[in-house]
């Protein structure tokens, strides 16, 4: 608190205000001058004269108050009271608050927004938006390639310095043990540095992109000439991306072409339903992934994203039927590759994978301690046994094998829902049968593709996502026949009660399947499915 004094004239009389006021001040100089007034009685053609000398003395206080404390604050950290590190730290976060706090809330997904934006993808503004959303996704490929390369090189510089000091120290110098794990120390931590602020400038980009993408959209509506200029600006721009980092692209798409066989078959005895079948040969990710192709000077998207964008708000969704293991959020192996496809782009409509995969895992935790309280109400309070380690409790609050949790998205190529469902190793074993925990999983994933209206499902035909040297061609026959036979079964008992609407089921092998593999499962295929027998016109 710092005395401040205010003389003034009144009725002819010299009057003085002496009042305490706290430095930094807590409010406005308006709001103080009006506080000031009633708490001492002082008359409004008073309070210009007040507010001009409180702003002059304010100032000044404030302007010492910083400097004494910036001083201090330098003096402690010559004297090494406080480290760089932990100061650095703090600094960041305080940065990232306050950004926060400056930045524009994103749009929910609300009924507004899904709204507008099926209005718009069914006009003239369709390759529009499709341009936008292709130029925000190039402006994010341009970080990650930026992060890439400059984590790529820290790890160099890492392995270089570290190689140096095991073989015999740096100038001369050798190292001890203790030296070279605090060396080894300081490198973990300066990677992981890196690699938070490189996350923390995605986060922040993605969020701004969203704010930016539904201000656009809402623009369309009132001037689409004036959007479609700025759609054509932004898609010239992300083809200038691309040919910066050396990528080229011409009008014929340079993804390889998969081997695929299509079949329309019947289901059912008196009430025949049609549907459509696909055998195909390619890794999953290529579902998910974008390729970027140019038409006319500018960089689009694949064709099968306009189908996708399409359909995004509708009834014929498309869903992807991925084998993970028991762990969430723990991205290793195909987690981790799809996570990084689904982090080449801002997903305007859901949660990023992130943010639905921490959901997901408190949804998890909190139905399997609802299961786990009759239990624990009919036993004695010190009948629990001592033995209940973390680790079991984790355990408990991981998806049991046969499960399935559903990811939501909107910027994968020809996907909107992932049914992840877990499985194990002993999927590799040769004597799995109907009643196994994954076939049962895939007969509660399509329940729930013909509840929700998913009416496109890529299943992994030889519930395996990659060849190993055991799947011989006795194996991958025997597998095959197994999902075909009980996929046919699933899909009869769940025609009985929902409605009779085509739907499409795409089976999927590992790309290194050999062709004449490939054609022997397409043989199978139509003595297990009864095909549809054209009219042929004499």
């Amino acid at each position: 608190m710092t005395l401040f004094e205010y003389q003034f004239q009144l009725s002819g009389k010299s009057n003085c205000l002496k009042v305490d006021i706290p430095i930094p001040l807590p409010t406005t100089l308006t709001d103080f001058c009006e506080r000031l007034s009633k708490a001492h009685q002082i008359p409004c053609f008073i309070l210009p004269s007040l507010k001009e000398k409180l702003t002059t003395f304010v100032a000044l206080e404030e302007q010492q108050f910083y400097s004494q404390r910036a001083s201090s604050a330098i003096e402690n950290l010559k004297n090494q009271k406080f480290s760089t590190s932990s100061l650095s730290k703090q600094w960041g976060q305080a940065f990232i608050k306050q950004i926060k706090c400056d930045s524009k809330e994103p749009p929910s997904s609300n009924l507004d927004f899904s709204s507008l934006y099926k209005k718009l993808i069914h006009s003239t503004s369709l390759m529009s938006i499709l341009n936008v959303e292709h130029a925000f996704a190039m402006a994010i490929q341009d970080v990650i390639w930026d992060r890439d390369r400059t984590i790529a090189e820290l790890e160099k510089r890492q392995a270089e310095e570290m190689s140096e000091a095991l073989s015999g120290g740096i100038g001369g110098r050798a190292f001890t043990d203790i030296q070279i794990n605090n060396l080894a120390q300081r490198h973990f931590e300066r990677l992981e540095s890196e690699s938070e602020r490189w996350e923390k400038v995605l986060a922040t980009l993605k969020r701004d992109q969203k704010v930016q993408y539904y201000e656009w959209l809402k623009s369309i509506d009132q001037d689409p000439q004036q959007s479609s200029e700025r759609a054509r600006s932004l898609s010239q721009r992300a083809r200038s991306v691309l040919e910066s980092k050396g990528v080229t692209g011409s009008e014929d798409s340079d993804r390889e072409a998969r081997l695929e066989e299509s079949f329309t078959i019947h289901l059912g005895a008196q009430l025949k339903t049609t549907h459509n079948l696909r055998l195909m040969a390619t890794d999953v990710l290529d579902l998910c992934r974008h390729a970027a192709s140019f038409i006319s000077g500018g960089a689009v998207g694949e064709p099968q994203r306009l189908q996708t964008a399409l359909s995004l708000y509708s009834h014929k969704l498309c869903g992807l039927v991925l084998l993970v293991d028991d762990r969430l959020n723990s991205y290793s192996g195909i987690k981790k590759d799809f996570a990084e496809v689904c982090s080449q782009s801002t997903d305007f409509h859901f949660p990023e994978l992130a943010d639905q995969l921490t959901l997901i895992e408190q949804n998890i935790a909190e139905h399997s301690e609802l299961k786990a309280r009759p239990s624990l109400s009919n036993s004695d309070s010190g009948s629990i046994k001592s033995g209940s380690s973390a680790d079991s409790q984790e355990k408990k609050s991981r998806p049991r094998i046969g499960s399935f949790y559903v990811t939501k998205h909107s910027n994968l190529s020809e996907v909107h829902s992932v049914f992840h469902l877990v499985t194990d190793d002993t999927l590799l074993h040769n004597d799995i049968n109907s009643r196994h925990s994954a076939i049962l999983g895939l007969r509660n994933i399509l329940k729930a593709c013909f509840k929700y209206d998913i009416t496109t499902l890529t299943i992994p035909l030889l519930l395996t996502l990659e060849m190993t040297e055991e799947m011989t061609i006795p194996w991958c026959m025997k597998r095959a026949e197994l999902v075909f036979k009980c996929v046919k079964g699933f899909m009869m008992e769940m025609s009985t009660w929902a409605d009779a609407e085509s739907r499409t089921i795409q089976f999927m092998v590992p790309k290194g399947l050999s062709v004449d593999t490939f054609n022997m499962l397409s043989n199978m295929l139509p003595g297990i499915f009864r095909q549809s027998d054209p009219i042929v016109g004499s």
